[in-house]
């Protein structure tokens, strides 16, 4: 979605950028943790990061 105005226009690319780094930090940080803290789980940490680059 565009708007008339260039400034509002970055402020929202900007504000979607900081979005999804937080997202993206957070959702690696609780796969890490699951991962670290789960001892009968089976899976070995690249299934974690792989399923990350895909939602990518």
């Amino acid at each position: 979605m565009l708007s008339k105005e260039k400034v509002e226009d970055d402020y929202i690319n900007k504000l979607r950028l900081e979005s999804y780094q937080l997202t993206a930090i957070i959702g690696l940080a609780v796969s890490i943790l699951l991962f670290s803290f789960t001892k009968d789980l089976k899976l070995t940490l690249n299934y974690f990061i792989t399923h990350f680059y895909y939602f990518i």
